[in-house]
């Protein structure tokens, strides 16, 4: 395996750059993330309605400097809302001062997925052309079934483009369960790189372990944001379990600014030989979340988020059984 272009530290997501910001301010701000220190940038076909690898390609044209790029093929939104840029500056404006109407049409403009080795070589050609460089760090499949994986012919596409040096290293970037189901039984090469959520359990972070046991590269995300969805949970708790987690969570700040310093220190801990993925549209929380990676959560910290995710997890699973 040769992934080793990939280097341990803090990276930049992209899902959300477009967003309020146009095209001009999301270079800018990108180039803000590169300049602070960050140098590993995660992006995809589907990231901005298709706009976001285009941001990615002319930042990293401006700054100059080397910078690893992980993007993704196989989830893409519709060509539709993607050719759509003009539409797109228009409606800016308006969607920032109406967030029910942002969402609504999100929702209504559902990714598609697709691992037909013709539209993933398209896919991989128009990723290649927006983000204006010859070769990645990674190309991995985005949000794919185990199944796919494990398909010979999928698996042949990746293979192609690493060969022809368009990218250093391939893999996935799917479900925890997902993931779980193709280290289990690859049925063939295994991934070079894996990419899911860190959402603080047990079980994940024993996939953490095993992928590192296999020599794969790891790459977790939304560490921040499932954090902060903790508050909506919490609530559901009973009496003795409230106890319990207001025991575990003593030592955690309770500011949403300090709670995202804490998520990152405890997600860096977690996963000190991979990348840990965050992302925002505040040049300041981009200092703050470098500062965090830098210094890792202690062992008893993480032991404490790790029984507090397992909390909700199963709280969670009662009521789910309940409600059925």
């Amino acid at each position: 395996m040769n992934a080793s272009v990939l280097q341990p530290g803090l990276g930049f997501g992209t899902s959300s750059l477009v967003g309020d910001l146009g095209s001009r301010d999301g270079i800018d701000f990108l180039e803000k993330v590169l300049e602070s220190g960050v140098r590993h940038i995660d992006t995809a076909r589907l990231y901005g309605s298709g706009d976001a690898e285009k941001i990615v390609g002319e930042a990293l044209l401006r700054f100059g400097s080397p910078v690893r790029v992980v993007t993704k093929a196989g989830l893409s939104q519709p060509g539709a809302v993607s050719r759509m840029s003009y539409a797109k500056r228009l409606a800016r404006p308006i969607l920032r001062a109406l967030p029910h109407l942002r969402r609504f049409l999100l929702r209504s403009m559902a990714a598609t997925s697709s691992f037909d080795p013709s539209t993933l070589r398209r896919s991989i050609a128009e990723s290649m052309e927006a983000l204006k460089t010859p070769s990645v760090a990674a190309l991995l499949l985005h949000d794919c079934p185990a199944d796919v994986w494990r398909t010979r012919e999928v698996r042949g596409v990746l293979e192609e483009s690493r060969g022809r040096g368009e990218a250093v290293a391939v893999g996935i970037a799917t479900s925890v369960d997902a993931t779980h189901d193709v280290l289990s039984n690859p049925a063939g090469s295994p991934p070079q790189v894996v990419q899911f959520v860190d959402d603080f359990t047990a079980r994940t972070g024993g996939l953490m372990t095993k992928a590192e046991q296999k020599g794969m590269f790891l790459i977790t995300h939304s560490a921040i944001s499932v954090a902060q969805s903790w508050d909506e949970k919490v609530r559901k708790l009973s009496g003795s379990q409230r106890s319990r987690w207001d025991d575990l969570m003593a030592v955690t700040p309770s500011t949403r600014r300090e709670l995202a310093e804490t998520a990152i220190r405890v997600a860096a801990a977690r996963n000190r030989k991979g990348v840990v993925l965050f992302r925002s549209k505040r040049a300041d929380r981009v200092k703050i979340a470098r500062e965090a990676s830098e210094s890792p959560a202690d062992s008893d910290l993480v032991s404490r988020w790790v029984e507090a995710a397992e909390l909700l997890a199963a709280a969670e699973f009662r009521g789910s059984a309940l409600r059925r």
